[in-house]
């Protein structure tokens, strides 16, 4: 009996992150979208199904397999006991292509049989250390891999004005980025906030006292600041503030985009 054709997206993820699961969705839909890709992750198992034969179905058939990374990645029983064997055993025999995104710090590199992968991003550099855009040009980075593993007569017959339309995208975002780095009129100010457990911490006001200036970070724990008229080199106060949390402060130079907190509960 011949395998089945190898033409899947497998998403392997731990499901504490989820988020970055749908944002891989989401720069993974224009490919779907055009019928050169056929991304799948659990969240496609419909209610009642069998869903342990339908991972196994997508697993034959799967010829590249992103792997969000994480300490809940590696920790869980069932990735390293049903999706990775499958998986790694595809990557020998047939030639799947394995790709590692590093989401948080893990140990990722002190893993063998992954650490012989070469990951998306710098395992130095998780997705969760950098600010919003870099962790998009991850994202895009991961989506042009996968573009790049699919029969070139598919991308010329279905693909290319997409291609020039996620070319166009990439240079718009190069130059938003330039112009909200070096304006002379505006400064930025960007970052994360974790919890201990390094879980993003929503609802946190950020404020630059000194000059009025506030934030409340979102769903991911990001946040971002912008400063009419300032000195790039200006050092200024932030604080970070939250019910139920211990504030937290620290100086800054305006324009710096990859400032990093830790909130700790009040006890």
């Amino acid at each position: 009996m011949s395998s089945p054709p190898r033409n899947k997206v497998f998403i392997s993820y731990s499901h504490r992150d989820k988020q970055w699961l749908e944002r891989l969705q989401v720069h993974l839909k224009p490919l779907e979208r055009a019928g050169v890709v056929d991304p799948w992750d659990d969240t496609r198992i419909a209610p009642g199904s069998n869903w342990q034969e339908e991972i196994r179905q997508a697993l034959a058939s799967t010829k590249v397999a992103v792997l969000l990374i994480s300490a809940d990645f590696l920790a869980s029983d069932y990735i390293a006991e049903h999706e990775l064997p499958p998986l790694l055993e595809a990557a020998e025999r047939d030639g799947a292509i394995i790709l590692p995104v590093i989401v948080s710090p893990c140990l990722f590199r002190d893993t063998p049989e992954l650490a012989r992968f070469q990951a998306v991003n710098d395992p130095a550099r998780p997705l969760v250390s950098l600010p919003p855009g870099e962790q998009e040009q991850v994202f895009l980075k991961v989506a042009r891999t996968i573009l790049g593993k699919f029969p070139d007569e598919v991308r010329r017959r279905r693909f290319k004005p997409l291609l020039i339309a996620l070319l166009l995208l990439s240079i718009l975002t190069g130059v938003v980025l330039y112009l909200s780095l070096n304006g002379q009129a505006e400064q930025v100010l960007a970052g994360s906030i974790r919890d201990e457990a390094n879980d993003p911490v929503v609802g946190v006001e950020v404020a630059l006292p000194a000059l009025g200036v506030s934030a409340t970070t979102d769903t991911f724990g990001h946040f971002q600041l912008r400063v009419d008229k300032a000195s790039h080199q200006a050092q200024v106060e932030l604080l970070a503030r939250k019910d139920g949390y211990q504030t937290s402060e620290q100086y800054t130079t305006l324009g710096n985009t990859q400032i990093s907190f830790t909130l700790r509960r009040k006890k």
